[in-house]
């Protein structure tokens, strides 16, 4: 990433901004509405290939991997992620999120079902081969029971703190994503209260 030296945050902690620089020019600018979170909110960089994930390390508060990488792979990218902070004296995130995709259904053979859908338009559509396979790594999938030790694996292994699904994938019908999330309250959130 080459930028100008010129930084965002200034212009969410300055009440006016001046900037003249290689590639751009800002004179007396002002931000109208300004982020609540003080002094400014905490920027995620998404990356799923290591130059990326250097880079995050380098100038976000936190990496935000995609739902892509299955564990094998998110683990490769997390030790590089952690090296990379270390080799600029900077701390791991207190917040380290991460996205995946989740369905979530009564029961595991219902998931499956249900979320073979999804997959077949991803392979068709989006040319995914990877997601002709339901069951893989990519995917939070299955009953409470299986999708609250899948998150457990994650929160466990890789320090993630804080979890982004994705629940409504293309062709799911907005009455099942609002049961998914649903659900989600009933039987996921509170095993994470405890």
């Amino acid at each position: 990433m080459h930028r100008d030296p010129y930084h965002h945050e200034d212009a969410w902690t300055q009440e006016v901004v001046s900037y003249e620089g290689q590639f751009f020019t800002i004179k007396d600018a002002s931000l109208k509405l300004r982020p609540l979170q003080r002094p400014m909110p905490a920027i995620w960089l998404g990356a799923d290939l290591e130059p990326g994930v250097r880079r995050a390390a380098r100038h976000a508060d936190s990496w935000f991997p995609s739902p892509r990488p299955p564990p094998e792979r998110l683990a490769q990218l997390v030790e590089i992620y952690h090296a990379e902070l270390r080799k600029r004296n900077r701390s791991v995130p207190a917040v380290f999120p991460i996205q995946r995709e989740l369905y979530l259904a009564e029961s595991h053979e219902e998931a499956v079902r249900q979320a073979r859908n999804f997959a077949s338009w991803h392979q068709e559509h989006a040319g995914d081969t990877r997601a002709s396979e339901v069951n893989t790594d990519r995917f939070i999938l299955g009953g409470p029971r299986e999708c609250v030790e899948a998150i457990r694996r994650y929160v466990e292994g890789f320090g993630i703190g804080h979890l982004v699904f994705m629940i409504q994938w293309p062709g799911l019908s907005h009455e099942k994503a609002l049961e998914t999330i649903s659900l989600i309250g009933r039987e996921l959130v509170p095993e994470f209260r405890k």
